[in-house]
């Protein structure tokens, strides 16, 4: 049927009419309402409520739009308004308008500034809105029967500041959230409403906050901390650092959020109330302790539900940490009060911790790997990154305290059980049980500094309390039980000497140890000894040992005098625990016993020994029929080679006897009573003895001495014969005291002198002095270690003896010195015992041949007639007494 343009027009109009007429109707209503409506609005909130302008909005719904919406705050909390929006648009039901009811089935607030105030009182502003003053029951009746009922069905909050203030706590907080988007639907008593919000925390340039999920059913309780909640929340990112600066007293409670210097992320789901809430499907990942990247994670669930206070929840979670360090570790005030300042670490950590319980009494199971760091406790203990270590610790806190089950510390091959406790109150103390029923100490080389020159193997067992008081400033730790050791090896490395069969217990008494009825073995001597640690935090050890034979060669390390040992050995000292090598310091007695190969008794000294050396010093020793002092020192070095050190002050030895020993190849040739003073040295490298390498200087002084085999005097005088008018030097009319000088088989002298010098294999004296009645000999030269030698020397008579001399053979005169004595020039060479001395016959000639020459008017012909006086010549100062003839 086709349809007319009027009836088209009439439709229209019609409809158009309906339209305007439903407008119409609707704008009474709510312009009837509207003061109602505002006024309910106050009721409810508890608040006035003041705007610009109140109008009906059509094109975004059916509703109100109230532009530059202002609520009053209460004035227990601030003067400035509670709300105030830019708008504020209701958009109400069309159907339930008509029959006079205002249902809002939109409320939208665009760009408020809301505040959220906490007083001093602990009262929250926005809780005291749901809290409606007493009214009379009168009063109550009147308002329903006058005022339409107010339903409001969800709620929208567009781009929102919110202000969140707290003056309740110590240290007032102050807050900002910045755009805040909020949507809330299907509010009803009877059903769960559904809420979403996003926002700005602190300064992050997007919504990093963000909830989701549903709150109700709405109860009719006015304590909106009861509604029941169920919301996914997730914070992504959230700098924790800000969180404990926005709120201080974070920064005393949550030790952990010290530690942490990057973003979060945290996804949770809480339940429950606000009151008593519990969250599940916790999720924490972040960045911690400056590191660049994730590297720690916490996951659990905590349940308030039946808790009237935090710390009464219930906690079960796992947190874990990967690559921080210990320093950065120790920043937290927990982890700080608890290691010693002298626990220095390099390298990453990583540790896996499992929670269950209640705050107060929360049990812990951790696990630590420090593998991949660097530890040092002070000199005692360092371990390098590579070397297994875990820690499995099983922990209670209860309140102040933070006990330990039995937990182990592993560290290379050894495991070391532990348990005991941590005490805040009243002063912050650490007690630990410690026990290890077989710690095998191979490898313990690389973790023990004071035994990096050894290959330890052996067994030890730990039984120890400790105790430290981090309070007291006076007391150390107090560490009380005993360590046995049992089959300790000490293998040297690089050669070095080795210790073996050490057995010992040490007993820990507070801040010392001692060590009583120890006993081990050098080499091929067996020790016993007895030692004191006085203070546990100094790696200083005092000792005392004692040993029925010390062998020598083993110490030194020099292979010819492995027959070199002490009797009757008592030592006291201090042993030196350093990082690098270990130290001792001390005196030494022997009652007898063979040093490089010479017997001695009666030796006291102080003596000094470390990996490679051992020295004596201020020795003094009965040896030779003489007294020895001074010092020796050996040295061994690498490729075991070796450096010695002589500094000996002999007194009335008996040179033969010291010959025979040590330089053999001159026993038979020289003989007397030695006095030395000297400093020497030598290396055996390359292939070269010690006395190949020996250099040095000194001043000796001989007495009562004889060269054996060997005529000095026949040698010199007898090569004078061939002097002009010398001839008859060896005729029968030679006094008896020149024949006896002439005839016998030995040189005996009364003292001989020098100072000397020792190097290249010679002994070199510029200034020696031998000296009998009869005559002396001064001279300078060397003589080598292989018996050469050579020397230019002078023989000068005494005065009687060249009167004697002169009155036979006048010619004698013309050899005479300035003093009136013989004088012969002569030089000494060959290789021992075939030496020859020479005369030096031309300079001999040359002074005959000057006496034979007429005299002038000028000279003297006195000291032919008045003869020679005889001289001596003054002592020089030194530390040996020289006489002349």
């Amino acid at each position: 049927m086709k349809i007319s343009h009027k009836a088209i027009a009439i439709g229209l109009i019609a409809s158009a009419f309906v339209v305007v007429t439903f407008l119409i109707s609707i704008k009474i209503v709510v312009d009837r309402n509207s003061d109602r409506l505002v006024q309910e609005i106050q009721r409810s909130l508890g608040r006035r409520v003041a705007f610009d302008e109140l109008r009906l909005d059509l094109w975004r719904g059916l509703g109100l739009s109230v532009k530059l919406l202002r609520v009053a705050e209460d004035s227990r909390f601030a003067a400035t308004p509670l709300i105030q929006a830019k708008e504020l648009q209701l958009q109400f039901g069309w159907l339930a308008l008509l029959l006079g009811h205002l249902e809002v089935k939109r409320l939208i607030l665009y760009e408020p500034e809301i505040q959220i105030i906490r007083n001093e009182a602990g009262d929250l502003n926005f809780f005291a809105l749901a809290i409606p003053k007493e009214v009379q029951p009168e009063a109550k009746e009147k308002r329903a029967q006058a005022t339409p009922r107010l339903r409001i069905s969800s709620v929208r909050v567009a781009n929102a500041k919110i202000y969140y203030v707290d003056r309740f706590l110590k240290e007032p907080v102050e807050i900002v959230i910045r755009n805040v988007d909020l949507d809330v639907t299907g509010l009803s008593l009877t059903g769960r409403a559904k809420i979403k919000l996003a926002a700005n925390l602190f300064e992050s340039q997007r919504q990093n906050i963000r909830v989701e999920g549903r709150v109700g059913p709405l109860s009719d309780r006015t304590d909106p901390a009861q509604q029941p909640l169920d919301l996914h929340v997730r914070a992504d990112p959230l700098l924790l650092q800000q969180l404990t600066r926005a709120i201080p007293s974070l920064r005393e409670t949550a030790d952990f959020y010290l530690g942490v210097t990057g973003p979060v992320t945290i996804k949770a789901r809480l339940l429950g109330t606000i009151r008593h809430p519990r969250v599940t499907d916790l999720r924490l990942t972040g960045a911690v302790f400056g590191s660049n990247k994730d590297n720690a994670s916490v996951s659990g669930e905590w349940d308030f539900s039946h808790a009237d206070s935090w710390t009464e929840g219930k906690i079960k979670g796992k947190i874990t940490l990967n690559s921080v360090s210990l320093d950065q570790v120790r920043k937290l005030p927990a982890v700080r009060r608890a290691l010693p300042s002298s626990l220095v670490s390099g390298g990453l950590l990583g540790v896996t911790a499992d929670v269950d319980g209640r705050w107060d009494d929360l049990n812990v199971r951790a696990v630590i790997q420090a593998g991949n760091s660097d530890i040092q406790y002070r000199d005692w203990f360092r371990k390098i990154k590579g070397i297994p270590a875990d820690i499995e610790l099983k922990g209670k806190r209860q309140k102040d305290r933070l006990l330990f089950e039995e937990s182990s510390l592993t560290v290379h091959n050894t495991k070391l059980l532990f348990s005991g406790a941590i005490e805040a109150q009243p002063e912050r103390l650490l007690i630990l049980k410690l026990r290890s029923e077989r710690a095998d100490l191979s490898g313990w080389d690389r973790l023990l500094p004071w035994l990096s020159s050894y290959s330890p193997s052996g067994n030890l067992r730990i039984d120890l309390s400790v105790k430290k008081n981090f309070g007291s400033r006076d007391r150390g730790t107090d560490i009380r039980g005993n360590v046995d050791l049992a089959g300790i090896r000490l293998k040297g490395k690089n050669g070095g000497q080795s210790i073996e069969k050490i057995t010992a217990s040490v007993s820990f008494l507070g801040t010392e140890a001692r060590i009583d009825n120890g006993s081990m073995r050098l080499g091929p001597s067996d020790l016993s000894f007895q030692a004191t640690l006085p203070d546990l935090s100094r790696a200083v050890v005092s000792y005392a040992l004692q040993s029925p034979r010390l062998n020598l060669g083993y110490f030194t390390g020099l292979g010819e005098n492995k027959t070199d040992e002490m009797s009757a050995v008592f030592s006291k000292g201090q042993i030196q625990i350093g990082n690098e090598k270990t130290s001792l310091q001390g005196n030494i007695t022997s009652t007898q016993g063979v040093v490089q190969e010479l017997p001695y008794r009666d030796l006291h000294g102080d003596i000094s020994w470390s990996p490679g050396n051992l020295s004596f010093r201020n020795v003094t020793f009965q040896a030779l029929s003489g007294t020895l002092r001074g010092a020796v020192g050996w040295e061994t070095e690498a490729e075991n080679s070796q450096r010695l050190a002589l500094e000996p002050h002999i007194e009335n030895v008996d040179l033969k006897i010291l010959l025979a020993q040590k330089f053999p190849e001159f026993k038979n040739h020289i003989e007397g009573k030695l006095n030395l003073i000297a400093k020497l040295s030598g290396a055996s490298k390359n292939g070269l003895s010690l006395r190949d390498n020996l250099q040095g200087q000194g001043e000796t002084q001989l007495v009562n001495g004889t060269i054996r085999d060997f005529n000095l005097i026949e040698l010199v005088l007898s090569k004078i014969t061939a002097l002009p008018g010398m001839s008859d030097l060896d005729s029968s009319r030679i006094s008896a005291r020149y024949s006896t000088l002439m005839e016998r088989k030995d040189t005996p002298f009364n003292r001989l002198t020098a100072t000397f010098t020792v190097g290249e294999g010679r002994i070199l004296s510029k200034d020696f002095r031998m000296v009998t009645p009869d005559y002396a000999i001064y001279g300078q030269g060397w003589v080598g270690f292989d018996k050469s030698l050579r020397w230019n020397a002078t023989l000068v008579m005494s005065g009687s003896l060249t009167r004697e001399l002169v009155q036979e053979h006048k010619n004698i005169r013309y050899l005479l010195d300035r003093q009136g004595r013989l004088a012969i020039p002569f030089r000494l060479e060959g290789t021992l015992p075939r030496v020859q001395a020479k005369p030096d016959l031309q300079k001999l000639a040359e002074a005959i041949q000057r006496g034979f020459r007429p005299r002038g008017k000028g000279d003297s012909s006195q000291e032919e007639d008045q003869g020679v006086q005889s001289t001596k010549k003054k002592p020089t100062r030194g530390s040996l007494q020289k006489n002349g003839p």
